[in-house]
């Protein structure tokens, strides 16, 4: 790039033109991307498919926090409105552009149905305000990086209380526990039974999926009642409950349950103006103030000048019936003070442990003998053995050097062996869940 910027079209030249590198000519800006046993893998000569960049804008979308879903189409909705609202295009041209047949099409399909006419100010014959008539109308106005994107455990728990969902469930076990009996299993009947499986899969997301959507719908206004009586208290904890549920965020991210003294601390800095008056502004200042004295319990104020004195050392009286000369105890020296393990050291200690004991271990040798990775992948256990299989398949299947003992082999078979011998991992067992 600095480079290009030092480069300028010359005298008597209209352009300078910058060619592409011939291999690079034909790659594609948004191109497709697969996950292969773990690593990722880009194609730039292939195109990105519709539906995943479907799937991913209404994911980006989520997450910068729209309410309505953000799709690709939206950006000729939104190209198309500037085109006819800015009066420097004629409706040919901007057929041209749009590559309508006639603007009957616009009208019918891309018009905003939402009117943004400031109506007020022209029936006042005043200038209207479009840049707040614009504001208020956007799709950005909805904007809340707080609005919930997945289901809480107990909101899924709701779920499976479903009267559908219990009559697809009952179907399904009703219908294996009769084939079980059966002595004749045809295929119509597995056939059966898979569809019911899928029946059950698809009630169970399909449940899902609506409670998600109304929980959403839901966030504004239950939100918006509470954002205005924090507000209105001035404190950005508001009662007992929020006060509980900062604890357990708290405790969940960094797994240590927050202090009822910092957050005491936090309800009185964090805190917004209740009145105009000066008075309020100094009570709220000094009740922040004394909050900080309270958690620090520390003297504002710099160091000491000069050195510090000396601590003297109490002089301990001599007892009146001591023992004789050959019968005096030396006294025990107490044993040094050692420091308690950290969290690490402890996680450290127990991925370890669970490797080289456990009968089916929940921890990644592989992961764990690398020094260089990240310490969430060399302390992590899973929660199930089979979970730890299924990484294994998926990251380290394809290796041929055990990070653990430090020994290179020189196939897969070696290496399944090597696996199984001297770390108890078999990853054929993912074909036969029941021997778990």
């Amino acid at each position: 790039m600095e480079d290009l910027r030092r480069l300028w079209v010359e005298d008597g030249r209209q352009q300078m033109e910058v060619p592409l590198k011939r291999d690079k000519a034909k790659h594609y800006v948004f191109c497709k991307v697969k996950s292969v046993r773990g690593k990722i893998q880009i194609h730039r000569d292939q195109p990105i498919s519709q539906s995943t960049l479907s799937r991913q804008l209404k994911t980006f979308g989520e997450i910068a926090g729209f309410k309505w879903s953000l799709f690709t189409h939206r950006f000729r909705y939104g190209g198309g409105t500037i085109l006819n609202e800015s009066g420097l295009v004629s409706d040919a041209k901007q057929n041209l552009i749009m590559k309508h047949a006639d603007i009957r099409t616009f009208l019918n399909h891309y018009l905003p149905r939402r009117i943004n006419t400031d109506m007020q100010a022209l029936m006042r014959g005043l200038k209207p305000d479009s840049a707040m008539m614009r504001a208020v109308t956007r799709m950005g106005r909805w904007i809340d990086p707080r609005r919930p994107r997945e289901l809480t455990d107990a909101q899924k728990a709701t779920v499976e209380h479903d009267p559908e969902l219990q009559k697809a469930i009952r179907k399904r076990d009703a219908f294996s526990k009769k084939l079980q009996r059966s002595q004749k299993k045809t295929s119509w009947k597995l056939d059966k039974l898979d569809k019911l499986k899928r029946g059950v899969t698809n009630t169970r997301n399909r449940l899902l999926y609506a409670l998600r959507q109304r929980v959403r719908e839901e966030f504004d206004e239950e939100q918006a009642v509470l954002d205005i009586e924090r507000q209105l208290a001035g404190t950005a904890i508001l009662d007992e409950e929020a006060k509980e549920q900062l604890q357990i965020e708290e405790q969940l991210q960094i797994e240590e349950q927050l202090l009822p003294q910092q957050i005491h601390l936090l309800g009185k800095l964090m805190t917004w103006p209740t009145s105009l008056s000066v008075e309020a502004e100094w009570q709220r200042r000094n009740e922040a103030t004394e909050a900080v004295r309270l958690y620090c319990d520390v003297l504002e104020g710099g160091p000491r000048r000069g050195r510090r004195p000396k601590r003297t050392v109490p002089v301990k009286e001599p007892q009146k019936h001591s023992l004789p000369r050959e019968e005096v105890i030396a006294p025990t020296e107490s044993p040094p003070l050692t420091p308690s393990p950290s969290r690490h050291e402890i996680a450290l200690q127990e991925a370890g442990e669970d490797i080289r004991t456990a009968a089916k271990p929940r921890a990644c040798f592989q992961c764990y003998g690398n020094p260089a990775g990240c310490d969430n992948r060399r302390l992590k256990q899973y929660s199930r053995h089979t979970g730890l299989l299924r990484h294994f398949r998926a990251v380290h299947l394809d290796d041929r050097h055990c990070n653990y003992c430090n020994e290179s082999v020189d196939n897969d078979m070696c290496w399944r062996r090597h696996t199984v011998d001297k770390h108890r991992l078999n990853v054929r067992y993912l074909d036969y869940p029941q021997d778990l």
